[in-house]
């Protein structure tokens, strides 16, 4: 049996991810106001990263106007903006601190913290496409800091 779709998606012939990242772009835009253009920086810094990534399938850099004038798809995407996962990365190795040390590696990075989540009751309850999106699982949860207020103790 296939993925059921939320309810509130309609079908307007664009894939089911770009509705639902695009909608959650929508809501996101109308909470806190931000402009089409700041979605596109940053497809232009990703696209960036890509160009530096043998395996990446869009390789080239695309300036903010590039990215605002492809094809609209859904919400606040264009085509630019609907990619697959391998046109950037981000990685972190993952080692002793007496490793890096021995082998002269940055010690900055500290895990302060390691969770595992699901969707929740909140994801498909409440209609918002942010929550359906990953919001409730990827934001912090209270009580738990962030790298930089973990540096500052």
């Amino acid at each position: 049996m296939g993925c059921v779709p939320p309810r509130f998606l309609r079908d307007c012939g664009c894939p089911i991810a770009a509705q639902l990242f695009g909608g959650a772009g929508v809501e996101y835009q109308r909470g806190n106001g931000t402009k089409n253009e700041t979605f596109a920086k940053s497809r232009r810094k990703r696209g960036g990263n890509a160009a530096h990534n043998e395996r990446a399938i869009f390789r080239t850099p695309l300036t903010v106007e590039e990215v605002l004038a492809a094809p609209h798809i859904y919400g606040v995407l264009t085509r630019t903006q609907c990619c697959p996962p391998t046109c950037g990365a981000a990685a972190a190795v993952i080692c002793s601190e007496a490793f890096a040390r021995r082998h002269q590696l940055d010690t900055s990075v500290i895990i302060a913290g390691q969770a595992m989540t699901t969707d929740g009751p909140s994801t498909f309850e409440e209609k918002s496409m942010i929550k359906v999106v990953g919001y409730d699982m990827s934001r912090q949860q209270p009580g738990r800091s962030t790298k930089r207020q973990a540096l500052a103790r």
